[in-house]
Order: C-alpha cells, then sequence, then structure tokens
C-alpha cells in the first residue's frame, strides 16, 4: 500500500518543477524525544543529558511511521489535502531537497498517481481519519517473534514481575465509590454452561487425527453461516447469523487455510455463507500451507498447527457505509470478530475440538495472499480448530 510504483518514479523524473502535488489526507504528528550523554558537559557542573526532537507521520495509506525533519514538518504545515501546488512554487518558499523528500517518502502526493489514489480511498470506504491511521500503523509485516513456549513464558512474567512488580489483582480492592456489598444468589447448573465450562483456548493439536469434511461443514455453518436473508422493496438486504453483528451489517468475512486433508486440496478457501460451500482463493501444496501457517502466527507454532485456520477479515467498505466516518465503526468490527470467535469457540467445544483466536499475525503477508486492499476490505483476527493434543 505504500511503495511509489513505476509510472510515479518517470513522473517524479520527468518534468518536476510542473508536477502538482497536495498533502496526504489523514496525517498524524508525533514529536519525540531522544536522549543522549554528552561526556564533555559532565564535567562543566551540567548534567550532560542532550535531549533531540524528531517529529513522526502517521498515515492512512501508508504501512508504517515515516521520520522528518523540521524543515520537511514546515512544508506540510503549510500545505493542505485539497489544493495541488506545483513543485515550482514550492521551491520558492522551500528547499527542493525537502520537497523531493516528502514526495518520496509518499507525504507529498503527485497528481494522478497511485499514492494520491490510496490516499483517497479512505475517504471512499468511509473511515474515519484517526481510525484509518490506527488501523494502518497497527498491521504487522514479516514481524518475527520468539516461540512461546512454557519456559520462555515463564521467564517473560518473570521478567514484568521484576521490572513492573505485580500486576493489579483479578479481585479488585474495595473502592469508596462503591456501596454496600449485596450477595446474589447461587448460579444454576444448565446444558449452556456445562458446555461452555468445556471451552478452553488449545495451544496443541494432534497430528495424527483429521477432520472431516462433514465436521469442517458444521462448524463453519454454525459459526459463519447465514440463518435468514432477505432484500427488502429499496434493496437492502437483511441477514441474521447465529452471532450478533454491528448494525446487524454482518461485515465479517472468513477464509479457510487447509492443509493435508483427505478431500479438499490444499490451500486457502473462501467460506460463502449465503450457500454454505467453499470457493478455492488461493492453490498451494502442503508444505507451502505450512510456510504461510507458521508466518502469519509469529512465535505462535502451535496455533499453526491446527487441521484448520480461519482467517477473519472485516469489509470496512460494507460497515462504513452504515457508519460513514463515525469513529467507533472500527471498534465495532473487532466486537463482531470477537462474537464470531466465541460462537465458533462454543460449537468447537460442543464437537470435542480445541480452538484459539489470535490478533498477533502478519496482516500485511494475509493481505498480499489474497490480494486485500486492507482498507476497503482488512484482517481482524486468526482463528482455528480441531482435535486436541491429550497433552494439551
Amino acid at each position: 500500500m505504500n511503495e511509489i510504483n513505476q509510472n510515479d518514479e518517470e513522473q517524479i523524473n520527468g518534468e518536476f518543477d510542473q508536477i502538482l502535488v497536495r498533502r496526504c489526507s489523514a496525517i498524524l504528528y508525533e514529536s519525540r524525544s531522544h536522549y543522549k550523554l554528552n561526556l564533555e558537559t559532565v564535567f562543566q557542573n551540567d548534567s550532560g543529558v542532550l535531549s533531540e526532537n524528531q517529529w513522526v507521520a502517521y498515515t492512512a495509506h501508508l504501512d508504517s511511521p515515516l521520520e522528518i525533519s523540521e524543515s520537511e514538518f514546515k512544508i506540510l504545515e503549510r500545505m493542505n489535502d485539497v489544493q495541488f501546488k506545483t513543485v515550482l512554487f514550492l521551491r520558492l518558499s522551500f528547499d527542493l531537497i525537502d520537497v523531493e523528500s516528502l514526495i518520496k517518502k509518499g507525504l507529498l502526493l503527485i497528481k494522478g498517481s497511485q499514492l494520491e489514489k490510496n490516499d483517497l480511498m479512505f475517504k471512499d470506504f468511509g473511515w474515519n481519519r484517526l481510525a484509518a491511521i490506527y488501523f494502518s500503523n497497527s498491521r504487522w509485516k514479516d514481524k518475527e517473534l520468539p516461540n512461546q513456549g512454557e519456559v520462555r513464558e515463564y521467564f517473560r512474567l518473570q521478567k514484568s514481575l521484576g521490572s513492573y512488580g505485580k500486576p493489579p489483582g483479578f479481585i479488585r480492592e474495595n473502592d469508596s465509590r462503591f456501596g454496600e456489598k449485596i450477595n446474589l444468589p447461587m448460579v444454576n447448573s444448565s446444558p449452556a454452561n456445562a458446555l461452555l465450562r468445556r471451552r478452553f483456548t488449545c495451544r496443541k493439536f494432534s497430528q495424527v487425527n483429521r477432520l472431516s469434511l462433514e465436521t469442517i461443514a458444521q462448524i463453519l455453518g454454525s459459526t459463519f453461516g447465514a440463518r435468514n436473508f432477505r432484500t427488502l422493496s429499496n434493496g437492502l438486504e437483511i441477514v441474521s447469523k447465529n452471532s450478533p453483528a454491528g448494525g446487524s451489517i454482518h461485515a465479517t468475512e472468513c477464509y479457510v487455510v487447509i492443509k493435508s486433508h483427505t478431500v479438499l486440496d490444499a490451500g486457502v478457501y473462501w467460506y460463502d455463507s449465503m450457500n454454505h460451500c467453499l470457493v478455492k482463493e488461493v492453490s498451494m501444496r502442503n508444505d507451502e500451507v505450512s510456510t504461510f501457517s507458521i508466518s502469519i502466527l509469529p512465535g505462535q507454532e502451535y496455533f499453526s498447527e491446527a487441521q484448520v485456520l480461519l482467517i477473519l477479515t472485516s469489509r470496512f467498505d460494507r460497515l462504513n457505509w452504515k457508519y460513514r466516518n463515525h469513529d467507533k465503526a472500527y471498534r465495532v468490527s473487532l466486537l463482531d470478530a470477537g462474537h464470531l470467535a466465541q460462537s465458533l469457540h462454543t460449537f468447537c467445544a460442543e464437537s470435542e475440538l480445541g480452538s484459539f483466536i489470535s490478533g498477533a499475525i502478519n496482516d500485511i503477508e494475509i493481505e498480499k495472499t489474497l490480494k486485500l486492499d486492507p482498507l476497503k476490505e482488512g484482517v481482524v483476527a486468526v482463528c482455528g480448530f480441531g482435535h486436541f493434543h491429550e497433552d494439551r
């Protein structure tokens, strides 16, 4: 999403002075302070600590923040996201090196370039500016984390205890804001309670037992399948599922990652919730599926070994149609994924299967594999299920 393509490069290298540019539409600035020790001033009754400020720019159309100089910041401050100016005009007031740097960084956008079109997408798809900036910059690319085994997790927790002390207790201390405590009647046992007590997050899946196509279909249909569907006279579609969704939009899509199955070929499928069927999206070999599964779940190889992985995406263009430029819309997409994940856990518990959900994922690799435009349809979580190992 943040790469300057060959056509843009040719335009930059052409009639440079006549190029029309504008500032990107959604941009947030952060002033970071960097400190270093100057030994020379320590002996002059000085603290010896030097402070340097660095501007950092976050945008909706780029994948990561960019450091900018004070002089570059002043150019961006003078520009806006509507009016185009020629490079020649900017050269009258600013250093050409700074102007060219901002163009190459993708903060000043060439009229008609691919980056300029990308910048307009968050508006086209109804994003709130701050939500779009947060979403774009919280996506991971090629993230590598150490495998979170039990021993490593123990030392990580020990390190946190040493640095920050004990965490706030699970049972909250008495607070002066609260009044008298009223004890409630005991919770009665019920089939639903008994089922939920069997739910657990599985971190060790069997590599011997395989899921039947009937079991996969049962879990997918129960969790993601459309229960009712109708079209109103004004053309609006009404759908319901076993999980709630913000505004009844049901904008979450499910992509199914399959490996080593007797009926289904290895690869990535889209689950058509309306017709209860799988549609092949990406063909892979078994070893390619294994590599892909490990890479999208950094440091979580135990999850990547699940017999079925589920990539949950949100169709932001659909969700934001109703909640256009709404500051809570992105939060709704995460809630929707959480509801579906809880349903997945419940139906897996019913079928004596293990399951999980993770947000620690390499989003950008998934986007590239599925050819997603993230501001239109972005990844929100990865789930999985399968037969659990006896030593789960």
